[in-house]
């Protein structure tokens, strides 16, 4: 996209390290800063009623359910990965590198996307300062670029495979 018009969360409420996220997310960090954020903020995923009641007051948090498909939804967005427990791959974050997808994370729910020496590929956020002071200053077609070529260099079929092949010598 050149042009970036709304954040994008994706994951249900089943997986409870999702719950935690978005709700520390809306309620320390959109919520109050609604105004200055000025982007709608989309969720796919299943929740529950009790839980979009919480923000049904509030336009611009969109809830959008399960959809068959992410591709469509990844047009003009910018996504939001508020991850403050939990362990795995972070399978979330790679789709949306490799979808040319700028990625705005708190640095635990970024574990394994990163190292010390590069980081240029995604905005790291941990308070509403952090996330505002992105909104504000980041190169967002920039911060996509970044991260597909980050994505293309680490994740390249056959470097996984090599490093596959390695563990079975």
């Amino acid at each position: 996209s050149k042009e970036f018009k709304k954040l994008l969360f994706i994951g249900g409420e089943g997986h409870n390290p999702n719950v935690l996220g978005l709700k520390w997310f809306l309620d320390e960090i959109y919520v109050p800063n609604e105004k200055v954020i000025k982007y709608p903020f989309h969720i796919i995923g299943n929740w529950s009623g009790l839980f979009k009641q919480q923000y049904s007051e509030h336009q611009n948090i969109v809830f959008l359910g399960v959809v068959s498909s992410v591709r469509d939804y990844f047009v003009s967005s910018i996504f939001v990965n508020p991850i403050l427990t939990g362990a795995g791959i972070r399978t979330k974050i790679l789709h949306a590198f490799s979808n040319n997808v700028p990625v705005l994370s708190t640095t635990f729910g970024a574990e394994g996307c990163y190292d010390v020496e590069n980081r240029d590929h995604i905005g790291f956020f941990d308070s509403a300062e952090e996330f505002i002071s992105l909104i504000e200053k980041t190169d967002f077609e920039k911060l996509a670029s970044n991260g597909n070529h980050y994505y293309k260099r680490e994740f390249d079929k056959e470097k996984l495979l090599n490093i596959r092949m390695s563990v079975f010598e």
